[in-house]
C-alpha cells in the first residue's frame, strides 16, 4: 500500500480520509504552528467580510462570535463557506478557482464597496492585491502562522506528498528534498507557484483547490 502524507491535520472522519484509506496508509499533518492573535474589531462597518481560509474563519468567530454582524460573508472556496455555515452564518459569495477567478468573480458584487479581511500575519492577500484599486480594503491580522521546527522523519518517507499551501512547502523544503520517485501533488495555484519558485517543477495540480478536487486527483493517479 502507498504511503500518503497531506499536510493538513485530517481526523478519521473526514471524507478525504475514508475514501482514500483504502489505497493509502494515510499520513495527516500539518506542517504550520497556528496561534490566535488579539485583535479588536475595527469601528467601522463593512459591506463584506472576506475569509480566505477555514483558520481565519475560526480565530476570527473566536473572539466575535457575539457580536452582532450585519456585513455580507465571502469565501475563498468551498471549504471555507462550509466553516462558516457550520457556525451558523449565511455566505453570499463562495469563489471557486485561482486568485484571479475568484477575484474577478468577488468583484462584480464588490466593487466600489467597505471589504474587511480576516487573516493571516503570513497572508498572500492575493485577492486585496489584485482588487486594491477597485474595493475599499482593510486588513484584520487575527492570527499568526509560522513553519513548524522540527518535523517527524517519516514524512521525508512518503511515496504520494500533498501540499495544501505554499507555507507548507516552505516547512517541508526547509527539512527534506523532494526525490524524483516521489509523486507531489498540489492544492491551488498559490501552492503550485510555490512548488516552482523552490524548483520543483513535476507536480499535479487540483482542477478546484478543494477537498473534494483532491481526492478526484489522487483517485486518478
Amino acid at each position: 500500500m502507498k504511503r500518503l502524507f497531506i499536510s493538513r491535520d485530517v481526523k478519521g472522519d473526514n471524507a478525504f480520509y475514508n475514501i482514500l484509506s483504502s489505497g493509502f496508509r494515510i499520513t495527516a499533518y500539518s506542517l504550520i504552528e497556528f496561534k490566535a492573535i488579539p485583535f479588536d474589531y475595527p469601528n467601522s462597518d463593512f459591506d463584506w467580510i472576506f475569509f480566505y481560509s477555514k483558520n481565519g474563519v475560526n480565530y476570527f468567530f473566536e473572539v466575535l462570535d457575539k457580536t452582532e454582524i450585519r456585513s455580507k460573508f465571502a469565501a475563498m472556496g468551498p471549504g471555507t463557506a462550509a466553516i462558516l455555515k457550520k457556525r451558523g452564518y449565511p455566505v453570499s459569495f463562495t469563489g471557486a478557482g485561482n486568485p484571479s477567478e475568484v477575484a474577478s468573480q468577488f468583484l462584480a458584487a464588490a466593487k466600489n464597496k467597505k471589504v474587511l479581511f480576516p487573516q493571516a500575519k503570513n497572508s498572500k492577500q492575493s485577492i486585496q492585491k489584485i482588487l486594491e484599486a477597485q474595493i475599499e480594503s482593510q486588513s484584520l491580522i487575527v492570527y499568526n502562522n509560522t513553519p513548524k521546527t522540527t518535523l517527524p522523519k517519516q514524512l521525508s518517507e512518503q511515496d504520494v506528498l500533498v501540499f495544501t499551501s505554499p507555507l507548507n512547502v516552505k516547512s517541508y523544503l526547509s527539512h527534506f528534498i523532494i526525490r524524483d520517485t516521489q509523486i507531489v501533488v498540489s492544492m491551488g495555484t498559490s501552492t503550485s507557484e510555490s512548488l516552482r519558485q523552490n524548483g520543483i517543477s513535476s507536480f499535479h495540480q487540483t482542477s478546484m483547490p478543494s477537498e473534494q478536487g483532491l481526492i478526484d486527483l489522487i483517485q486518478s493517479l
